[in-house]
């Protein structure tokens, strides 16, 4: 880690049934929280209503417990070190999407208790024992990031397109049946678009969908840049039915090189000059252009504290298109966006529109590039790409996180 450390002795037992109780001293970042032009969101939040009695996370809450380090796993030549990042966790498993030009995803099991302690090298290493390769094809090339086990029989994958020159408008929810081993038809939720939600998705809390969503349990959760045409200026959220995963409810939809007020805003700390569709900041307030999401958001909910979580990679210095990297930069670092569910319910009434939440931000200093998230009730799971390495590749951990109450 880059930043001071806070030392905490965290006690563990996790949900899953797979992982052994751990005693250990772990380490949270600092936290630097971006104001936004109302003042400190985490001060205003704080004296506002409380949805459900619960509080809004904040990045200093998040402390980590442990890990693992995720097998190679070659395929075809090709292996986990390029993954996007997409994560699931469900009864004792991980599902991972796999190399990015591979359009696969790949099962990990849960074998061994997590490693503790910063020295990721010395974590237990998941194993993969099945593998789904998807049978579709989008315009441009397809991108799997997002992976989630929808129940015993349904896993859905996601994924964009990798040049969308025009936007394409095909069916992109995929569907698994792990038990006959045959593909669905894949669907076109209402309310989501290819380029904005396929890549993630995050379960939400059954209490909070029936009080404000309608009772749509599954979030179809991504956003972020992506080469071509009509990514999302923000992360994307749209809510849908675990039944019949259609009749979309958009709740975070920040449109393709908006105007400003329909931009998710960062800190301006970016040069914008060499990237036409980026827009200058104003003072301390920047603004979203060719920021990346990747592998999908995370819905919180401890039962005292909640928020919905993106990790983003952001660029800074000068934006240059001629650069062709990620983010158009040659700095990058990734950024906690923490969202309030309170606001995702004034999105569902009308009473804000879906470009209009602003999130709490926050510098992310763990080891490697954060990627997808997912939670499982208790714990927040996390892809951290290359953080350890094996001959000349640099592959993915998967990092744990416990939810502290916060300091008074």
């Amino acid at each position: 880690m880059n930043s001071p450390r806070a030392f905490v002795v965290i006690c563990l037992v996790a949900a899953s049934g797979a992982f052994i109780a751990h005693c250990t001293t772990n380490v949270t970042p600092e936290a630097r929280a971006f104001e936004g032009p109302n003042g400190n969101p985490a001060a205003r939040d704080a004296a506002g209503p409380k949805a459900g009695g619960r509080t809004l996370l904040t990045a200093t809450q998040l402390v980590r417990v442990g890990g693992w380090r995720v097998d190679p796993y070659v395929r075809n030549g090709k292996s986990m070190a390029y993954s996007e990042g997409g994560i699931d966790v469900r009864n004792g498993h991980f599902w991972l999407s796999h190399h990015a030009h591979l359009d696969a995803v790949a099962r990990f099991e849960i074998s061994q208790s997590m490693g503790v302690g910063n020295d990721i090298n010395a974590w237990p290493v998941l194993k993969a024992t099945d593998y789904v390769a998807s049978k579709w094809r989008v315009q441009g090339g397809a991108v799997t990031m997002g992976v989630h086990q929808l129940d015993a029989q349904t896993l859905l994958v996601s994924a964009r397109s990798d040049y969308a020159t025009p936007p394409t408008s095909e069916p992109w929810l995929q569907r698994f049946d792990l038990r006959s081993r045959q593909w669905l038809a894949p669907l076109k939720p209402k309310g989501a678009q290819i380029q904005h939600h396929a890549g993630g998705f995050c379960r939400i809390p059954k209490w909070f969908a029936e009080e404000h969503f309608g009772g749509r349990t599954l979030g179809l959760c991504a956003g972020g840049y992506e080469s071509g045409q009509g990514s999302s200026m923000g992360p994307a959220l749209t809510a849908v039915d675990h039944e019949t995963l259609t009749d979309g409810l958009p709740l975070l939809f920040y449109p393709w090189v908006g105007e400003k007020a329909q931009r998710e805003q960062r800190p301006a700390d970016y040069d914008p000059k060499g990237l036409g569709w980026a827009l200058e900041p104003e003072g301390k307030i920047g603004y979203w252009s060719v920021e990346t999401q990747q592998g999908g958001g995370a819905w919180v909910d401890t039962g005292k504290y909640h928020g919905l979580v993106y990790f983003i990679r952001q660029g800074r210095g000068r934006l240059d298109y001629k650069l062709q990297t990620e983010c158009f930069s040659k700095d990058r670092l990734s950024r906690l966006y923490i969202y309030d569910p309170a606001d995702l319910a004034k999105v569902a009434t009308g009473e804000l529109e879906p470009f209009e939440p602003r999130a709490i931000v926050t510098d992310w200093h763990e080891p490697g590039v954060a990627r997808g998230a997912t939670w499982d009730g208790k714990h927040l799971f996390v892809f951290q790409e290359a953080t350890w390495k094996r001959n000349i590749e640099r592959y993915p951990s998967i990092h744990v996180f416990e939810i502290v109450d916060a300091a008074e």
